[in-house]
């Protein structure tokens, strides 16, 4: 992100994003995530700025409005997200259950989001590795990588129903069981 993007953040939601924040969107560790939704911290403006809105009205689901001081950071698959208190003094890292502040389950991690941050991206980088994905390579590289994996598990799940309906047709055939 550019710091235009974290300006036009700032001035459509009418907030004011701390500094820890703008400076870690500004160097995102994880090159392979720039731009990214699909994490719990997305480094995309225009999509950020529509999450905010749309929990900020209640568009949401079934989803309470959020107030202004809530800033949602991403969501990653399940619905829920984090999002920075930007009133408390440390502004505060709120995990928040499918978008629900309401949520009895939802509250404050207790790390600022300077200590949130280097755990997730620490999560983030070790994911990567594991699924043989360069975390400092391109996203264009990140896509090509989980394209293939999900094409080698696919082929896998194949295999494994192939000989399923082999062994049923065996059995019925030969009348074992």
């Amino acid at each position: 992100m550019k710091a235009a993007d974290l300006d036009r953040i700032e001035s459509t939601l009418r907030i004011e994003l701390p500094e820890a924040y703008r400076s870690a969107m500004l160097r995102f560790s994880v090159p392979a995530c720039v731009g990214n939704t699909d994490t719990y911290l997305w480094d995309d403006a225009d999509r950020l700025i529509s999450e905010n809105l749309a929990l900020r009205d209640g568009s949401d689901g079934n989803v309470k409005p959020w107030p202004p001081r809530f800033y949602c950071l991403g969501r990653a698959g399940g619905g829920d997200v984090y999002a920075i208190d930007l009133e408390s003094p440390d502004h505060a890292v709120w995990w928040v259950d499918h978008s629900h502040l309401d949520n009895p389950s939802s509250a404050a991690t207790g790390d600022t989001f300077t200590a949130w941050h280097d755990r997730l991206v620490a999560d983030i980088r070790a994911d990567l590795d594991g699924d043989g994905i360069d975390p400092d390579g391109s996203p264009e590289a990140r896509s090509r990588a989980e394209a293939e994996n999900s094409r080698g598990g696919c082929m896998v799940l194949l295999l494994v129903l192939f000989l399923a309906v082999v062994v049923a047709l065996l059995i019925r055939l030969f009348g074992w069981a």
